[in-house]
């Protein structure tokens, strides 16, 4: 976890370094239309209307709940990438604090994926009578204690580390909206869902080049 070529990445990287980047920027350039798709049709209609791109799957139009389906799988995707890599290191088996954070991580991105799937932080808040958002604090603190305790930040290649620190402060600018934000805000729904979506995608680029 020392350098920016993660036991994945290095293997990839070899092979096409350029197209690897390309393909990088191209990825960024949709998400930033994406983002201001949305944005603007909240803008100009009305949150009831942009709500269908953001709620569960099944719907009456066409791209209902798109942006679930994006962070479902960008969470998924990352919790693969950290099991294929604690299989490269030789599972449990393997030397050091690396396996254990791998681990570690496959468990919290599947936990995170089945949570936007099955809405379990709601359905506890519903059920005992608090703040949902604050579960999801919780979860985050548990992240950042697993990176810190297991992950070794300070081996973390540049890159990496301005990718983690640019997903920090969006996953919190979404729990502030969830926590605090009234229900219905202009632009509450659309901030809270597409900073959530950026913040997983620059930890999934993050975890990508460990």
């Amino acid at each position: 976890m020392g350098s920016d070529q993660g036991p994945v990445s290095g293997q990839i990287k070899q092979k096409g370094g350029r197209e690897l980047r390309r393909l990088e920027i191209a990825a960024f350039a949709l998400l930033t239309l994406y983002t201001a798709v949305l944005i603007t049709a909240e803008a100009r209609f009305s949150q009831d209307f942009v709500r269908n791109y953001f709620a569960d799957v099944i719907g009456p139009r066409p791209f209902y709940a798109v942006n679930s389906v994006l962070s479902l799988s960008l969470m998924f995707s990352t919790g693969v990438i950290f099991l294929i890599n604690f299989i490269l290191v030789g599972g449990l088996r393997g030397r050091g604090k690396a396996p254990w954070f791998y681990a570690s991580q496959v468990l919290m991105f599947v936990y995170f994926a089945l949570d936007e799937l099955l809405m379990i932080h709601e359905h506890l808040g519903l059920r005992f009578g608090f703040n949902d958002a604050f579960w999801l604090l919780g979860l985050g603190i548990v992240e950042a204690a697993l990176v810190v305790w297991l992950g070794e930040p300070k081996t973390m290649g540049r890159r990496a580390k301005r990718l983690f620190c640019t997903a920090v402060p969006l996953f919190g600018s979404m729990w502030v909206i969830d926590a605090f934000a009234p229900k219905r805000a202009f632009l509450r729904l659309s901030l809270e869902d597409l900073s959530k979506l950026w913040a997983i995608v620059f930890f999934f680029s993050c975890r990508f080049i460990l």
